[in-house]
């Protein structure tokens, strides 16, 4: 099913800014917190940090 998603995830740039993160496992993160009806903070490990995986809130 990735295949079917990932022509549409972006390029990762790792010439500057923050470090790279898997955007697969970002993916999956977010999948798993919506899944499991969880908060953010309780996002496993192997995620990577609840942080990075967060979407952004509503704009004020």
């Amino acid at each position: 099913m990735w295949e079917r998603i990932a022509l549409l995830i972006p390029v990762a740039w790792t010439k500057s800014g923050r470090p790279y993160r898997d955007h697969r496992q970002v993916l999956e993160g977010i999948i798993w917190r919506y899944r499991a009806g969880s908060p953010w903070r309780n996002l496993p490990t192997e995620f990577g940090s609840w942080r990075t995986a967060r979407t952004p809130g509503p704009a004020q």
